[in-house]
């Protein structure tokens, strides 16, 4: 009687918990006697459990701060070479070097501009330089820009599918109190699904600072264009300036004065106040070739011949100009009628003979 108040209280006690778990029931050997705490155990180890859901994953994952550009590749931004490589001005100003009229240029013009066309040049190199480095740095952003392209697609596709798995693990194993077996099935689930989330979650920190560090490094390179851009506009400035300040001096060239002849280069007089006229002529050097003649500007004056007479042998008039008038005087002598041209330094003469007219 005992064991079956015994066994009826056991069976109202876990047929609540033992509903769905029925096949797993303790078996109980009557002709061995009946242990009631053992029986209650068992009823505990095998009772059916519940898990709770596990959240989505919702990490935000960071892109990278890509500008629009007109050229793809090789770098991340337009490269600057070419702006030097190609530029339209320098081009000009090598050209213009090359003009014979370049060379023949006054010395003490031409000197400042070779040293200003030799520095010139050398910031060319120095911007080519800097070029080269950025575009290198510019190049590895783009490339490590790509990679992050890669693994942001990897994440994302790694976070949708671990949170549709972690949909279907909730909808298995935590709607409903599972017996043993499942149970734990969904255990050994439930920890590979949080192992997995802790990696992703750890993986998604790391490459958000690799996006942060690309933006940084992105934002420097583009700025660092810039200032790179504007050192190439003022060195082209530089180069406009000076094309202009030959032009100048070109369009200023002229052909030198090589020699000058003074007409008639002798003549003889009567005292009295007689007048004979003299003129100049110019010859000019052949180069720079096609370059008008430089100006002249003339002087003329009158020297005597020792000895002295004891009056003038005559006056020139005018004193400036191509030409002058000698007129002779009371008396006789010897004299030079000399004209310069201030402008060149060269100059030349002619001999004037004033004799009295019964000579």
């Amino acid at each position: 009687m005992r064991l079956k108040l015994a066994l009826a209280a056991l069976s109202l006690l876990v047929s609540a918990q033992f509903a769905s778990a029925v096949d797993d029931a303790p078996k109980v050997d009557f002709d061995q006697g009946v242990d009631a705490a053992g029986i209650l155990q068992r009823a505990r180890e095998i009772a059916a459990k519940q898990l709770t859901p596990i959240p989505r994953v919702k990490r935000k994952l960071f892109k990278a701060e890509k500008r629009n550009k007109a050229v793809k590749g090789p770098g991340q931004y337009q490269p600057v070479s070419p702006l030097i490589t190609g530029s339209a001005v320098y081009p000009l100003g090598v050209n213009l070097r090359a003009d014979p009229k370049y060379p023949a240029l006054d010395p003490a013009v031409l000197k400042p501009l070779e040293t200003e066309w030799t520095d010139i040049t050398a910031v060319r190199s120095d911007l080519l330089s800097r070029a080269s480095g950025w575009e290198g740095e510019n190049e590895q952003l783009y490339l490590d820009g790509l990679q992050l392209d890669r693994d942001l697609a990897g994440l994302e596709r790694r976070q949708a599918d671990l949170n549709a798995e972690i949909a279907q693990y909730n909808q298995a194993c935590t709607t409903r109190p599972l017996p043993p077996d499942q149970y734990q099935q969904c255990v050994s689930w439930r920890d590979s699904l949080t192992r997995r989330i802790s990696q992703l979650e750890s993986d998604i920190t790391r490459y958000n600072g690799r996006v942060s560090s690309w933006n940084q490094r992105s934002r420097a390179i583009f700025d660092r264009r810039g200032t790179l851009v504007g050192l190439i506009a003022e060195w082209e400035n530089r180069i406009q300036n000076w094309i202009e300040t030959v032009k100048k001096a070109m369009a200023a060239q002229c052909r030198p004065v090589d020699t000058l002849e003074s007409r008639p280069p002798q003549w003889n007089l009567f005292t009295g106040g007689f007048t004979k006229e003299f003129e100049v002529r110019a010859f000019f050097k052949s180069e720079p070739k096609d370059a008008p003649p430089c100006p002249v500007d003339y002087l003329w004056s009158l020297v005597i011949h020792p000895p002295v007479p004891d009056g003038p042998i005559g006056t020139i008039s005018p004193l400036t100009g191509p030409k002058t008038v000698f007129k002779s005087g009371n008396f006789p002598g010897i004299g030079t009628i000399v004209v310069q041209d201030r402008n060149s330094g060269r100059g030349t003469g002619s001999t004037i003979n004033v004799v009295h007219p019964s000579k």
